[in-house]
């Protein structure tokens, strides 16, 4: 017969296994970011995040995620929280994971919090999917010339709903284009309507390591070391630095210092 004393050991035993999951939890912290990453909306994205266990003992866990959205004064939550994995760190040891999410679309930058339950969270900065149709704003009523032999911006351009001319079909009267190509000078097609007073971004695969506007005739050319654009079709950093090389491009006098800028 079940004794007092056995129910007592009976519910503390259950009581201590309920809360080992918590124990082995909170051994694990969530080692933040130097940065704060920056993803698109609306498409699985991968965080890279690194966790440490500052226990003296082995810490096993199931991992779950919760989603917020950060706006001025609130945090609103972003559905339920989800299973994410059952990691297992040796004491003492920092390992890194790659966490897939997927964030709601938004239509401007937007904050997030993602948080660990029991670990720690992170904040990630979330852009619109279609971020380069900033270009098309740019380059007016015209389409955006291009010249992409290697087809890296064709297709997101596409999905981005940009207009295009495509310069090494059918040359056009274009306001703005963009050469990414592997070839030593300027293609004729662009050189010529730059000379006209086309602005133009030229992106190069060379040991240049800044961006600089040069004046041919009464157009511009911005030269771009290709690796500000590396990985332009999941980097929002990628895909900011070529809008800001097309604003240049229209206004090249931002190059100089505020005072140059004063006419006399």
């Amino acid at each position: 017969r079940e004794t007092d004393e056995d129910v007592l050991m009976n519910k503390t035993l259950c009581f201590v296994a309920a809360l080992w999951p918590l124990a082995a939890t909170a051994q694990i912290e969530l080692v933040p970011d130097a940065e704060t990453p920056a993803v698109f909306a609306a498409r699985p994205q991968n965080l890279r995040i690194a966790l440490r266990n500052v226990g003296n003992t082995t810490a096993k866990s199931d991992v779950q995620t919760l989603l917020f959205q950060l706006t001025s004064g609130t945090t609103v939550p972003i559905g339920k929280a989800q299973p994410w994995k059952r990691i297992q760190i040796l004491p003492g040891q920092t390992v890194l994971e790659i966490l897939t999410l997927e964030f709601p679309a938004v239509r401007s930058l937007s904050r997030f919090r993602v948080e660990l339950p029991g670990i720690g969270s992170m904040e990630v900065t979330v852009y619109p999917n279609d971020l380069l149709k900033r270009l098309s704003t740019l380059a007016g009523e015209q389409p955006l010339g291009i010249y992409d032999p290697d087809v890296q911006l064709k297709p997101l351009l596409k999905q981005a709903a940009v207009s295009v001319a495509d310069f090494e079909i059918e040359p056009t009267d274009s306001k703005l284009a963009i050469v990414w190509s592997k070839e030593p000078s300027l293609p004729d097609s662009i050189a010529s309507r730059v000379k006209t007073g086309m602005s133009a971004i030229w992106i190069r695969s060379s040991s240049t390591p800044t961006t600089y506007a040069v004046h041919q005739g009464t157009g511009v050319v911005v030269v771009v070391p290709a690796s500000t654009v590396r990985g332009l079709a999941d980097s929002p950093a990628a895909q900011l630095n070529l809008i800001r090389d097309a604003e240049l491009a229209l206004e090249p006098d931002a190059l100089r210092l505020p005072s140059d800028n004063r006419t006399e």
